[in-house]
């Protein structure tokens, strides 16, 4: 009964009996005008509930809620009816099948687009004529839509379920225009969400055409000056510790920041391969859109010395949308290098000119991993971000431009320096040694922090039949770890490697352990295609830099 009986409890026990003997009337619906918030949400989740009964037992859509909901949506009128027709409306789709959300979603497709345009602004808006809640409704609706696009692959109507997509000009709009920051952050996620191919909480690959749409709206956008209107208001903040830059405790919304930077970062990589789109020439102007956006919301205290640097600024603290951003850098880059006519010495210069140089990003990565392949290893296992798609990519990119990655680290080693006074904040963490902040009084105390004292996974020596192997490697672990936690707290001190040799030996230190997990049937997934790529990566090493300490298995 889709739990009806459950939710009509206490005084609504009589109208769940007339409810019952009629699947054609919902005396439900009369309560979505109530100014009770508790009472008319209880109504809409009924309504709902039985909605979809009645549509599954083939008796049709009942018309009270059906003509509510079409005449409330085509007035446009801003209260609690609205709002409980558009969480009921949301709740029926969540449930029903495509091929009857299909029919549904054609009936109300006009009055639906209707809300949308009233209630999403155009580029002539100087207000928004709705409430944040009303808005955020509404966004859930467009991201069912969204992501019932992409679960049928592009084979619905082009007026019904793409309806999600066609709104994308407008829900820009709210973002740009003055309104609520928890409205601002909540229609960047949804965007950045079916971007990645993750409206409704799924994984999937939207249709060329709606991708494409959304795609063209997003770069109209930032060409019309979409950036310049964007305010990014202070962090949300609930008590506790907070950390100051330089004695101001307000700081930039990060994730704002981070979802809007990803939004334009995928939205490059999906499109530099479509000729429709500019080709190559495109991303160029669009990434000194975002760094220069960036530029005035990153603390100033926070001096970026290297464009690449950007990626571990904004992403070091969230693991999945650091693999996001390091993925779509390199697909741009990888696309702009076949239409570029330039030597490699000169395309890694124009990569590092526009933060896209994918050897810089790995680099970092590792860095703020301190280099413990360890921790490489949990990403692989963990199905939580895109590590093991990104680090197959990359490695085969890797094995035939050893020389970039050779470059790269000379590069970053030259602006390495010494970083004091940073207090803490997301901004901070992990972002390596090609980023500094200004001295803003003593430091916080930061002692069993930091990657290389994160929990791992798994214990990846734990098997019966390596005991003296687990003690030995975890005491060759536990050494390690000491130098280079020690090089840590006093960064003043000389480095004892090098960047590109500590890269290398944490690449022969992650395929040995992904060997020996292998070898004894540990490891979650057939690894043999990655074994082999690491394998090339390093024979690649060797015949460049002629080093042949690599670890054994």
């Amino acid at each position: 009964s889709c739990g009806t009986e459950r939710l009509l409890w206490g005084p609504h026990r009589e109208m769940a009996s007339v409810c019952l003997q009629s699947s054609r009337y919902l005396p439900q619906v009369e309560q979505f005008q109530s100014s009770d918030p508790l009472l008319s949400h209880l109504a809409a989740k009924t309504a709902a509930c039985w909605v979809v009964r009645v549509i599954r037992r083939g008796v049709g859509v009942p018309p009270t809620w059906y003509r509510t909901c079409e005449r409330t949506f085509l007035s446009c009128s801003v209260g609690p009816e609205l709002d409980s027709c558009l969480w009921s409306l949301t709740e029926v789709f969540l449930l029903l099948s495509s091929d009857v959300l299909e029919e549904l979603l054609a009936e109300l497709h006009r009055s639906i687009s209707a809300l949308c345009s009233a209630l999403l602004p155009d580029r002539t808006a100087s207000h928004l004529p709705h409430r944040g809640t009303t808005l955020c409704l509404l966004l859930d609706l467009l991201e069912v839509l969204m992501a019932s696009s992409l679960q049928c692959g592009g084979k619905a109507g082009p007026g019904t379920q793409n309806l999600g997509w066609a709104q994308w000009p407008g829900l820009l709009g709210v973002v740009g225009f003055p309104s609520e920051p928890f409205v601002k952050r909540r229609t960047l996620l949804l965007l950045k969400r079916a971007l990645l191919h993750k409206a409704g909480e799924g994984r999937s690959t939207p249709p060329h055409s709606e991708f494409g749409h959304a795609a063209q709206s997003v770069l109209a956008a930032v060409d019309a000056g979409w950036l310049d209107s964007i305010q990014v208001e202070s962090d949300t903040f609930f008590g506790g510790r907070r950390f100051s830059w330089g004695g101001r405790e307000e700081r930039g919304d990060e994730v704002l920041l981070r979802a809007l930077s990803l939004v334009l970062l995928s939205t490059e990589a999906g499109c530099v391969s479509l000729t429709e789109m500019g080709g190559a020439s495109k991303p160029h102007r669009y990434l000194q859109h975002l760094w220069g956006f960036l530029r005035r919301w990153v603390p100033p205290q926070i001096q970026v010395k290297h464009l690449c640097c950007y990626i571990s600024v904004l992403f070091g603290e969230q693991d999945d949308d650091l693999m996001e951003a390091a993925r779509a850098f390199l697909a741009v880059f990888l696309s702009c290098r076949g239409g570029l006519d330039l030597d490699a010495s000169q395309m890694l210069e124009a990569a590092c000119s526009l933060g896209c140089n994918p050897h810089c990003h790995f680099v970092l990565l590792l860095q703020s991993f301190s280099f413990d392949h360890s921790l490489l290893l949990d990403f692989l296992i963990c199905s939580e971000t895109c590590f093991l798609e990104y680090l197959v990519r990359y490695l085969r990119h890797l094995r035939k431009d050893w020389k970039g990655l050779a470059a790269a680290c000379g590069a970053l080693e030259e602006l390495q320096q010494p970083v004091g006074g940073c207090t803490g904040g997301g901004l901070c963490a992990g972002s390596g040694s090609c980023v500094q902040a200004a001295p803003t009084g003593p430091e916080p105390s930061t002692s069993g922090s930091g990657p290389s004292s994160t929990l791992r996974l798994v214990e990846y020596y734990s098997s019966d039949e390596s005991a003296e192997e687990k003690e030995e490697e975890s005491s060759a672990l536990t050494s390690e770890h000491s130098s280079q936690s020690s090089g840590q707290q006093a960064p003043d001190g000389p480095v004892d490697q090098h960047l590109l040799d500590r890269t290398v030996r944490c690449l022969s230190e992650l395929r040995g352990v992904v060997f020996r997990l292998h070898s004894r049937k540990l490891f979650p997934y057939n690894p043999s295609s990655l074994l082999k790529l690491l394998a090339d990566v390093e024979a690649a090493g060797d015949d460049q830099l002629g080093n042949k300490e690599c670890i054994q298995i």
